[in-house]
């Protein structure tokens, strides 16, 4: 059907361009249907130099590995986009994004040491959305460049799930914000204990889900259960 067809009429595409292609979007339902078929889109030379790869999410419940392809843009990526998919330790903590700016993450499996080490290999990383994502309990902040954060706690009952965000050091964080999300465990714990430009901190809460605690410095905050999400500027 229509899936079939992105599939020939992409191929179609890679085989006849010169490129260099600056985008490349494709559904990360093709990752469990099509895999052999997205490792040969990305190995493909009309993709030398990817500046931005949108991988976005379908209706798909499968997580599978992103193919170690997807990464060898890892050196001109300016904006990423990875959903429902694996990020395996043995491909992500070797990389370096010395051009990334943007990088959302969505419905993902990824460890806590992987996320660090992508974050940390990111010098110029100025916005950040984990939305919906699995394999962390704890995400430290620790970053010269972002300006944005968006975050998202899921409820999982075979994945770890995200309790803590704790912002270390961050001097140019100037936005975070917590996206609602059902059945998300029981509220998310928000350290900031560095991050000097801070002027908005959003909807820490949700109706639907548990309560929450921030801490700024000393000053500890804690948001009930049931109440409504709210902004915090400063």
């Amino acid at each position: 059907g229509s899936e079939l067809r992105t599939i020939y009429v992409v191929s179609r595409i890679l085989s006849s361009h010169r490129g260099p292609g600056r985008r490349f979007r494709f559904p990360a339902q093709l990752l469990w249907d099509s895999p052999a078929t997205v490792d040969a889109w990305l190995r493909s030379s009309a993709l030398d130099n990817l500046q931005e790869i949108d991988c976005f999410a379908t209706d798909g419940l499968k997580l599978p590995p992103q193919p170690a392809s997807t990464f060898g843009f890892s050196s001109s990526l300016c904006v990423a986009t990875f959903s429902q998919c694996h990020l395996s330790d043995d491909i992500t903590l070797a990389l370096q994004f010395p051009r990334l700016k943007k990088l959302a993450l969505q419905r993902v499996i990824i460890s806590e040491d992987s996320l660090h080490s992508i974050i940390a290999a990111s010098p110029v990383l100025e916005c950040l959305l984990l939305r919906r994502f699995f394999g962390c309990r704890c995400v430290r902040i620790n970053s010269a460049s972002l300006t944005s954060i968006g975050v998202s706690a899921a409820y999982d009952r075979t994945n770890a799930y995200l309790e803590e965000f704790i912002v270390e050091d961050a001097p140019c964080l100037k936005r975070i914000l917590y996206l609602r999300s059902p059945r998300a465990g029981t509220g998310l714990r928000v350290s900031v204990i560095s991050a000097p430009n801070l002027e908005t901190l959003g909807c820490l809460s949700y109706a639907d889900g548990g309560s929450s605690r921030l801490a700024l410095g000393s000053t500890i905050i804690e948001v009930p259960l049931g109440f409504l999400p709210l902004a915090y500027r400063f």
